[in-house]
């Protein structure tokens, strides 16, 4: 509706309308300014707490790896070159995860023959990336929603849409980095279970088994050897092996948990593996019934057989396998003569 103000009877209607649209802009905008005050208060005290806990955990890691002595024969060169070494290999960790793994497809650094220093200090970047990609994509969303509020806010009177529109542009930018900042904890966290196992490879006990594999002559020694070393690689990464045997040693080759911790109050199961170890070129076979090894009919089967199981700790764990079915992943391991291990993820098409 248009009204014409050069008539004598509009001109005070027009005044209170322009009056009225003014003073809704100005509560819009102090209502927008209000909330992002609100929200950068609460930003402010959520970033303190996070950067808290980055730092802290960051500083044990460091402490942790400053109290691994060094060989008593280790010359000032040496310690120096140890430190460089564990500098770049966090350095490309980092960089590997911040650009999604194409450092990694761009420029190998084959670290499985770099150092026990290197590693650690991969695994340190590992670390690094998720706790940094957690912050960020935490700010970045709390950032997000404060600026497509105020836009909302601002558009919905009709008289502010133009500074509604601009702050729903950089709302959608805030998103797109709490996104990026997601998919870094991630990358992080899925490289950090390799780099681990990588680093696992440099236990001195892991280097026993690999020199046994050399001179194994039976299958069940080869098959023994090749779920040890499992063993170790897992439970240097954190897992603890649950008891999954059934009958004359049938069942999983090893089942594997692992529990983050939730204050003092319980640990919290954040990871299920179930793995399976083969020796030389040894293939995932079928059991008489049909049932493929690692598949999810063969996985169901073995669980419902732990809990029938004589073994009163073997029945628990079947238990805890049905009651967190959606969170178990699989593994499987291959050992070669030469004492090399490979491992493969979802080996039988389970699918998760």
């Amino acid at each position: 509706m248009y009204l014409d103000e050069s008539r004598q009877e509009n001109q005070s209607e027009a005044h209170y309308l322009r009056q009225r649209a003014h003073d809704l802009r100005y509560a819009a905008e102090m209502e927008a300014l209000a909330a992002d005050q609100r929200a950068a208060g609460a930003f402010r005290e959520i970033q303190t707490i996070s950067d808290h806990l980055v730092f802290h955990a960051l500083q044990d890691k460091i402490n942790g790896y400053s109290k691994v002595p060094a060989p008593a024969s280790s010359t000032w060169k040496e310690k120096s070159k140890h430190f460089l070494e564990f500098l770049g290999g966090a350095a490309y960790a980092l960089g590997n995860n911040a650009t999604f793994g194409f450092l990694q497809k761009l420029f190998d650094d084959e670290a499985d023959l770099r150092s026990t220093e290197y590693l650690q200090g991969k695994v340190l970047g590992d670390e690094v990336a998720v706790g940094l990609g957690v912050v960020g994509a935490i700010g970045a969303l709390m950032e997000a929603v404060v600026e497509e509020g105020g836009g909302v806010l601002l558009s919905s009177t009709g008289v502010g849409i133009p500074e509604g529109a601009a702050l729903a542009v950089v709302g959608a930018l805030s998103a797109a980095e709490a996104l990026y900042g997601a998919g870094v904890a991630v990358s992080g966290y899925l490289n950090l279970e390799n780099d681990q196992m990588l680093l696992a490879t440099k236990n001195p006990e892991y280097q026993e088994l690999k020199k046994r594999a050399g001179t194994a002559s039976s299958n069940a020694e080869k098959g023994q050897i090749a779920e040890e070393l499992a063993d170790v690689v897992l439970k240097k990464a954190g897992y603890e092996k649950l008891p999954s045997k059934v009958g004359s040693n049938n069942g999983f080759d090893g089942v594997y948990v692992k529990y983050g911790k939730d204050g003092d109050i319980e640990d919290i199961l954040i990871d299920i593996i179930v793995n399976e170890s083969k020796f030389g070129t040894s293939r995932l076979g079928k059991t008489v019934d049909g049932a493929k090894q690692m598949s999810r009919e063969w996985i169901e089967k073995n669980i419902t057989k732990m809990m029938r199981s004589d073994d009163p700790d073997v029945r628990k764990a079947g238990k805890l396998l049905k009651d967190n079915f959606d969170m178990i992943r699989t593994k499987l391991n291959r050992l070669k003569s030469t004492g090399f291990n490979k491992w493969f993820s979802d080996p039988g098409g389970f699918g998760q």
